[in-house]
């Protein structure tokens, strides 16, 4: 298996999405020639065959920076869409569909996001000069906003939205799931704070279980378009963890497990907080689990006097205010099973959504790094110039590659770890095992060929997640073929 990296003189993206020629469908094309040229494998012509329908699944998490930076270093740019697009077209022969989806994170305003990143001029360019409708689609089933109560407790409200207009399939991966071996589910913690009971729910020992949209398991070809990012829950954002959006509700999620490692959670190390700050955050739970999830005018009423007393006595106490981390550390040992489930789930659940021994859908990856994210991801990472692309088959194999093209060791990031030689192998043997030997890097930068070899290749030194770099970033950032 191969993995290619396009160095490019990219640092910025074209804005209008709907001229002939785009300088990052130049920089594909090029890639796509050189990959066929050193390995006899055309991307897109051996993976597309006219008349399929095709899903290109971008990075599409929120429709704003909280910090005002730049956007793209959280989302795929819709240059890059385009460029994917019009290899698409090409291999399709005019035969076939074309669907970008994504399902953000419940606060996303799709239609803003639309509106920001001028998706919609690649539909209007296909309908104007190919007559070939494009469709864009929101997988999400809900939508929160936050509200103003009217006793002062700010909360969120889920609304229902179209959602994938197919319809979604509730898949029970059961005991194949990486949840299986986790202990501690009763602490699991999803999205919705409120609707952690139907969190603890989905997971148990027996069932397993995510609500995976349509538009997904009814694709001939899936085209996955990460972020070159980081992610303070599972070290990296990359094609596994990708496939978060293929599922329809977050509650179906778990991000951690409640409280600290002392007590069978890993939201926190354990000794990092005093007795008391946990002690309050026992409470928050409770209140969460026996308020929260009533909804009703009294229960909230209720959560927002307790807020009030309990925030006056951390004042008159000068108490510090907790920062729970809430599982963005290495010691995360919930979050990496939603990748480990959901790469899987993607190539291997049939249009029912029962799981096949063989690939039921041909997959390709194509990761936008021309502005990476780095430090404080995936939510709120730092724009990173770095002016590359990346491709190949294989999601793992690409991930495992982009990592260290990064600058992180990848065996040191344990969903990495698990997909390419630990649990998902043993579990579908079609996804792995993934051995770095059975990798060959290829580039236009001749030593990143060397990347997965050489402790002195660098590769773009990517500022680590908060309490990450001791981990990633060790002094031989290096996989071969005997770690």
């Amino acid at each position: 298996m191969f993995v290619y990296i396009e160095q490019t003189n990219l640092r910025d993206y074209s804005r209008d999405l709907a001229a002939d020629i785009l300088p990052e469908g130049i920089a594909l094309k090029q890639m796509r020639q050189a990959a066929l040229a050193r390995t006899g494998v055309d991307l897109f012509g051996d993976t597309i065959k006219p008349g399929d329908r095709v899903v290109i699944k971008p990075n599409f998490v929120r429709d704003r920076h909280p910090d005002g930076l730049d956007l793209y270093a959280l989302i795929t740019h819709p240059a890059v869409i385009r460029a994917v697009v019009d290899e698409v077209y090409q291999a399709l022969g005019g035969e076939g569909q074309i669907i970008i989806a994504d399902a953000p994170i419940g606060d996303a305003d799709f239609d803003h996001l639309l509106a920001v990143t001028g998706l919609q001029q690649i539909v209007e360019y296909y309908r104007r000069v190919k007559q070939f409708p494009i469709e864009i689609r929101d997988l999400r089933k809900y939508r929160y906003t936050l509200r103003q109560g009217p006793h002062g407790y700010a909360h969120e409200v889920r609304s229902e939205l179209l959602g994938d207009p197919g319809g979604y399939v509730e898949v029970d991966l059961g005991s194949a799931s990486a949840f299986a071996s986790l202990e501690h589910l009763d602490l699991l913690q999803g999205t919705d704070v409120a609707r952690r009971a139907e969190t603890i729910g989905y997971h148990t020992r027996q069932s397993n279980k995510y609500l995976i949209a349509r538009t997904i398991l009814d694709a001939d070809v899936v085209i996955s378009m990460p972020k070159l990012k980081t992610h303070g829950k599972v070290g990296v954002t990359l094609n596994a963890k990708n496939m978060v959006g293929i599922n329809g509700d977050k509650n179906y999620l778990p991000h951690f497990r409640w409280g600290s490692t002392a007590e069978g959670g890993d939201q926190h190390p354990a000794g990092e907080m005093r007795a008391a700050d946990e002690r309050r955050m026992r409470v928050g739970r409770l209140l969460a689990d026996h308020l929260l999830a009533r909804n009703t005018r009294w229960s909230n009423l209720a959560v927002t006097t307790i807020q009030q007393m309990t925030g006056l006595a951390s004042r008159l106490l000068r108490l510090p205010t907790i920062d729970p981390i809430n599982g963005h550390w290495p010691g995360n040992d919930t979050c990496w099973r939603l990748p480990a489930d959901l790469i899987r789930l993607a190539l291997f659940a049939d249009r029912s959504g029962a799981m096949q021994a063989t690939p039921q859908r041909r997959f390709l990856s194509i990761v936008d790094g021309i502005v990476g994210g780095e430090g404080n991801g995936p939510l709120r990472a730092a724009p990173k110039a770095c002016g590359v692309l990346l491709a190949g088959l294989h999601p793992i194999a690409v991930d495992l590659v982009a990592a260290r093209l990064m600058g992180f060791a990848p065996y040191a990031i344990k969903q990495l770890y698990e997909l390419s030689q630990g649990i998902a192998p043993r579990l579908v043997p079609g996804l792995g095992p993934c051995p770095v030997a059975a990798i060959e890097v290829l580039s236009n930068h001749q030593p990143w060929c060397r990347l997965l070899h050489e402790p002195a290749e660098r590769g773009l030194d990517f500022q680590a997640p908060p309490r990450w770099a001791a981990q990633i970033t060790a002094a031989r950032p290096v996989i071969c073929a005997n770690d």
